[in-house]
């Protein structure tokens, strides 16, 4: 009797830091709410366990859809390329992950293409080698960290407190079945 009251104690001891493995998005190139004064091809998006090769993610640039020529699921990373440099204006990544522990997490970012057009290839090579990006503001942190974060407390106490019901059921149980 006693092992299974200390096996179930050590069971809800460690119970907890299993639930809240879920994969995040570690970085971003570009980073969420960033300027981008130069062409770019790509979107990059870095998390921080592997993930999934179901994996995907959109772009749309001021509402509309901007097709992503090839999508990369490399270890951590989801890579989206277009077939073009991106052309200025609001743009807004949309990506939807399964991680590692195989929960699906969701959110998205969004950044500014400002780049001018160079004329010539010196030009281009020039542009390349200076990017500006605004740093990430307070209040425009990646909603990651609280969007999807809401949902998955509550199944995880509904689970605990199954498990606990189940455990004092058990327990019961057994000592009617000893007594009697």
């Amino acid at each position: 009797m006693k092992k299974i009251v200390v096996s179930l104690c050590m069971f809800f001891l460690f119970v907890p830091n299993i639930g809240f493995a879920h994969t995040h998005l570690k970085t971003a190139n570009p980073e969420n709410g960033a300027v981008v004064k130069e062409p770019i091809e790509e979107v990059v998006l870095t998390f921080d366990t592997e993930i999934e090769k179901l994996s995907t993610m959109t772009l749309t640039k001021d509402g509309e859809p901007v097709e992503i020529a090839t999508e990369t699921i490399t270890d951590n990373q989801l890579t989206g390329k277009v077939g073009k440099p991106l052309e200025n204006g609001q743009y807004e990544v949309k990506w939807n992950i399964i991680g590692a522990d195989g929960h699906v997490m969701k959110d998205t970012i969004s950044f500014e293409v400002d780049a001018d057009k160079p004329t010539t290839e010196k030009e281009q090579t020039e542009q390349k080698n200076e990017v500006t990006e605004e740093p990430l503001s307070p209040n425009k942190q990646p909603q990651s960290e609280t969007a999807n974060e809401t949902s998955t407390p509550f199944f995880f106490v509904a689970f605990i407190v199954l498990l606990f019901i189940i455990g004092v059921s058990v327990l019961f149980f057994l000592r009617k079945r000893k007594k009697g």
